[in-house]
């Protein structure tokens, strides 16, 4: 969904400065916007409930098979 309404912000980006195009509704609308950081807002509560906080020492101390698995994750780490 984040991804989608992004999208449709950039590709809606290049009539900003159309006269045509009313900036108080759609993407340019204060009321859209705030609906989508209320959105985002709730999206980053409900990842806290899963966070753990792990410190630097606990990840340096990881064990090998974890950093195998890292290493084999790279070539796909952006979308993840």
């Amino acid at each position: 969904m984040v991804h989608v309404d992004t999208m449709e912000n950039f590709r809606l980006g290049c009539h900003r400065h159309d006269p045509d195009v009313p900036l108080d509704q759609g993407p340019y609308d204060r009321k859209h916007q705030s609906t989508v950081v209320a959105q985002l807002e709730q999206v980053f509560e409900e990842d806290l409930k899963y966070a753990r906080k792990i410190e630097y020492q606990q990840w340096r101390g990881r064990g090998f098979f974890s950093q195998f698995l890292e290493l084999l994750s790279l070539p796909i780490r952006q979308q993840l």
